[in-house]
């Protein structure tokens, strides 16, 4: 049974010192699909078994695609959405990869306060609340401001508060369109005819679209 499969490989991951804490089925999201699994959540360790299903009888050929995180390598837990719900979790580790977990809606919240009562010892971030007021709180727009962070760091951190993700596909990171000239071969940087005009939304740059919109 896939389902005892899983448990299996959880009783047997954990080591003399590594105490269960708490399991929970879930769903590992990246850009193309949805694998279906168990998060098992130890005293040092994140766990997915992948339960692997069976579909229109074909049989699977494959291992389980199963994942372990050390729990001292967890650098950020974001509260997510997934499918419009307030029901997923992204995880973000020292060595830059991630990983985007789907729950259901109760799930998350006891997965998230295990997670941050377990004193991770590398962790930065674990904030809740709107992006309105955890942008407030970072203080990221003051270190923009100041020249401490770059124009793509400063996005990026936009997008990571807003809840924006490489591992879904309807929640992809957005840049802003500011340049209108694609056409020279080279491009200087103090002319403002390069620049679009940012006082208009991108559909109104066009002014046949423009003159469409104001008779509307």
């Amino acid at each position: 049974d896939k389902l005892e499969r899983a448990e299996e490989g959880g009783s047997q991951a954990a080591g003399a010192d590594e105490k269960k804490v708490y399991s929970t089925m879930c769903d590992l999201i990246t850009p193309m699909k949805a694998t279906p699994g168990r998060l098992e959540l130890t005293t040092t360790h994140l766990y997915f078994w992948e339960l692997l299903e069976l579909r229109d009888g074909e049989e699977i050929n494959r291992a389980p695609k199963d994942k372990k995180w050390a729990l001292n390598e967890i650098r950020e837990i974001h509260l997510r959405r997934y499918l419009l719900r307030r029901s997923a979790l992204e995880i973000f580790l020292m060595n830059q990869t991630n990983a985007f977990l789907n729950f259901d809606q109760k799930e998350r919240t006891k997965v998230f306060q295990k997670l941050v009562g377990l004193n991770l010892p590398n962790l930065v971030y674990c904030e809740s609340g709107s992006p309105e007021e955890i942008l407030k709180r970072s203080g990221i727009t003051k270190k923009w401001q100041q020249r401490q962070m770059s124009n793509f760091e400063y996005l990026m951190q936009l997008n990571t508060i807003a809840g924006r993700t490489y591992n879904d596909l309807s929640q992809y990171p957005v840049f802003p369109w500011v340049l209108a000239n694609y056409t020279s071969d080279t491009l200087d940087l103090q002319d403002p005819h390069n620049y679009r005009d940012l006082s208009r939304p991108i559909g109104a740059l066009n002014e046949d679209r423009l003159k469409q919109f104001m008779a509307r």
